[in-house]
């Protein structure tokens, strides 16, 4: 069972990828900003991460189901295609992430044969060359990486009593840290969507799915302690964020009254942005891009808080606008879900900075062979 993905996701067609749209009036953004498309084709685009560059990293689905999904990654100027997989022999790639360097991580369906197929393990790309972090019979899911080229990802152990069991994982460039031992024995317990920060705090969801209806509790890894801050009165907390300055952000539900709370954590305080949100990402300024449901459209809808001020940033019907990020400079991308088969990748940027143009261009890198990281 994963929790890192709000809905299910669908198929699309093989094209090339298009030119942005210009920018979008109707949404209503803070001052200084405009909307792009930064992908605009009949493809089925999501998972997008953003570094402090203006890099982005995403997801194309092929072939009509979820076992063909190539990895993307925007420069400034153009879009290059990481994976090219055979079409007769697909592989899934799932969870990226990029730093400022440009290096990115995910997690390729490359393992032995698992009951879903191939195992998930963690890859890393850089200057055109590929390093793949585990090899394993389980699947290990892709968290984050930090501009010290750390990287943060949950191992699956078994299946376990009620659910998979996994545990939190860090590599630091050189060594492997096993931060949680939930997943060997457990009733249940999965840690799972690790965030690591420049700083070294790791940030994750620790699910039990033996209590009915599951629970769940927002750990933090700091200065080598583990320490819950989530509280007692939030109902399946999940998701969280965190920033480079160490403030923590995630959605929680209200076991009465369905509500969606947004919550903020900074040095053992907990503030409750809204009482209307969930799935956030958090900058250093305090910027924050979440999602609510509007039950009135049947949609999620994304929306940014700065300022004091919130900004409702997609009033596209029906579309769906999901999960994204968020970086320094307050830029924020997303998906936006058009149909079941098709979804672009939104942009939301300080208009007036000067970037390389966007030019309607598919780099290939090829991923017939990566180096393998060996452990003392």
């Amino acid at each position: 069972m994963r929790f890192f993905l709000l809905i299910p996701l669908a198929s699309s067609a093989l094209l090339a990828v298009g030119l942005p749209c210009p920018p979008i009036a109707r949404a209503e953004l803070p001052p200084g900003f405009e909307l792009v498309r930064l992908t605009d084709n009949p493809e089925f685009e999501y998972q997008p991460k953003m570094n402090n560059r203006g890099q982005v990293v995403y997801l194309r689905r092929f072939g009509g189901y979820a076992e063909w999904d190539d990895l993307f990654f925007f420069d400034g100027r153009r879009h290059v295609r990481i994976t090219n997989d055979d079409p007769a022999t697909p592989i899934r790639d799932v969870t990226p992430d990029i730093n400022d360097d440009g290096t990115i991580v995910w997690s390729r369906a490359i393992g032995p044969s698992g009951p879903f197929g191939p195992t998930l393990e963690v890859m890393l790309y850089s200057d055109g060359q590929m390093t793949r972090l585990t090899d394993n019979d389980t699947d290990d899911w892709a968290g984050s990486i930090n501009d010290l080229g750390h990287v943060a990802w949950d191992h699956t152990f078994g299946d376990g009593e009620c659910s998979p069991t996994t545990d939190i994982y860090v590599w630091d460039g050189a060594r492997m840290e096993r931060l949680t031992w939930d997943g060997e024995g457990s009733q249940g317990i999965s840690n799972q969507g690790p965030e690591v920060n420049n700083a070294g705090d790791v940030i994750w969801t620790r699910f039990d799915f033996c209590q009915h209806p599951w629970a769940s509790t927002i750990q933090l890894y700091r200065d080598g302690r583990i320490m819950q801050i989530s509280e007692g009165d939030e109902y399946e907390p999940n998701v969280p964020a965190i920033s480079e300055c160490g403030v923590a952000a995630w959605g929680s539900n209200d076991r009465f009254f369905d509500y969606d709370w947004l919550f903020t954590w900074q040095d053992g305080v907990r503030t409750m942005l809204s009482d209307w949100g969930s799935h956030p990402r958090i900058n250093c300024r305090g910027d924050v891009y979440f999602i609510r449901w509007h039950g009135d459209i049947d949609s999620w809808q994304a929306w940014y808080y700065t300022n004091g001020q919130f900004y409702h940033l997609s009033e596209e019907r029906p579309r769906w606008n999901t999960n994204g990020d968020i970086n320094e400079a307050g830029d924020a991308v997303w998906p936006s879900y058009q149909s079941e088969a098709n979804a672009d990748i939104m942009l939301m940027r300080a208009n007036g900075v000067k970037r390389p143009r966007i030019a309607n261009q598919v780099g290939q890198v090829h991923a017939d062979s990566w180096n393998r990281v060996s452990y003392p």
